[in-house]
């Protein structure tokens, strides 16, 4: 019986403390813009733009991002001028995917969701070792634009 206990008295640490973890990512935006070319014969398309703060001074890796349930290829984006710096606390990073529309995208491996979200997106990122996610609530809808 004390062994119970002691193990529900640990449990319940250990929530405590998942709780009171601050976040390691913030989402300061997240938005969509279509996009026509202006040249004669060229494509259009939309542009998924997620704006992130970083909370935390360890390093992470974003690793994978869902729209809805599907797995996309998405390019990480940093306002640095020394490539080669990693983003720290405090830094913010813009996470772009660009889906080109009547073109047959790339064929990436799906990978299945791993875990369900309510939401428009899920991004999977990688710190300290772990896989951690972040969700997409909602993407607001920016002015079509067009090229000249």
């Amino acid at each position: 019986m004390k062994h119970k206990i002691v193990i529900l008295l640990l449990l319940i640490i250990q929530f405590a403390q998942a709780q009171d973890r601050p976040p390691y990512i913030k989402v300061i935006s997240a938005t969509t813009q279509d996009w026509i070319s202006g040249a004669p014969g060229g494509r259009s398309g939309t542009t998924y733009n997620i704006k992130v703060d970083i909370q935390t001074g360890k390093p992470i890796t974003f690793k994978n991002m869902w729209l809805g349930k599907q797995q996309v290829t998405f390019d990480v984006q940093t306002y640095f001028t020394d490539p080669n710096k990693k983003p720290a606390k405090g830094d913010s990073v813009l996470l772009v995917y660009v889906k080109p529309h009547a073109v047959q995208t790339e064929n990436i491996d799906n990978k299945p969701l791993p875990i369900e979200y309510k939401g428009e997106a899920l991004v999977e990122y990688l710190i300290e070792g772990q896989l951690r996610y972040f969700i997409v609530k909602k993407f607001s809808k920016l002015e079509i634009f067009k090229g000249r």
